[in-house]
């Protein structure tokens, strides 16, 4: 943990940024703590306006879908890439989880009462129900037990999530063959600002 510590001082966020998502010749951009999985890079707005726009068509809320969809992908990234798993109930000493949120801009945790149910507050979350999804598996996978989940969102700045232990079985995944990524792209050294910059479109959206 102190050595940890010492080396989160050492380097600035925004170096943690750029080490972790490489750009590729193929025009990905890949997740070097997680394998060199792609990633789609966006800016938040426009997510939420992509995900609204699928609710819109659909006629289908996408909430509590989302949530579930988030949690399962967590948890299957989380297997595959050697990632260091969260360990133990004290949100607080999950340094690596904490570092995962931060370089992945998808917000900040703190546990506020275990009591009872566990309740924590996510703030600045990019999205409530991925956000939900994602912590409610890393709690699974540093407590090793099954929970339900259910969440609050007055307010963009913050949620309240509610977990509570459950007894269900789930029978671990089949092997999965990953043979989209037989070949790992090249990584490019391009200026940063290809990557990191914000474009302005004819319509005056940025992305």
């Amino acid at each position: 943990m102190r050595f940890f510590k010492r080396k989160f001082r050492e380097y600035s966020l925004e170096n943690e940024i750029k080490k972790r998502w490489l750009p590729s010749s193929c025009g990905l951009i890949l997740d070097n703590l997680r394998n060199l999985h792609p990633v789609w890079k966006v800016e938040s707005t426009f997510f939420e306006k992509f995900l609204s726009g699928i609710e819109n068509r659909s006629g289908v809320s996408l909430g509590r879908r989302l949530a579930h969809a988030s949690s399962e992908s967590e948890e299957f990234l989380s297997k595959i890439s050697g990632f260091p798993a969260p360990k133990g109930s004290n949100p607080a000493k999950w340094s690596d989880t904490k570092l995962d949120w931060l370089t992945r801009g998808i917000g900040n945790f703190e546990l506020l009462d275990k009591s009872d149910e566990i309740r924590i507050i996510i703030r600045y979350p990019i999205n409530g129900p991925i956000c939900t999804g994602i912590f409610s598996s890393n709690w699974e996978l540093a407590t090793k037990n099954r929970h339900r989940f259910r969440w609050t969102q007055n307010k963009s700045e913050s949620l309240i999530l509610e977990l509570s232990e459950d007894d269900i079985e789930i029978p671990q995944p089949n092997e999965t063959t990953l043979s989209w990524r037989h070949v790992i792209p090249e990584i490019s050294f391009e200026d940063d600002d290809v990557l990191y910059g914000t474009h302005e479109g004819g319509d005056g959206t940025q992305w």
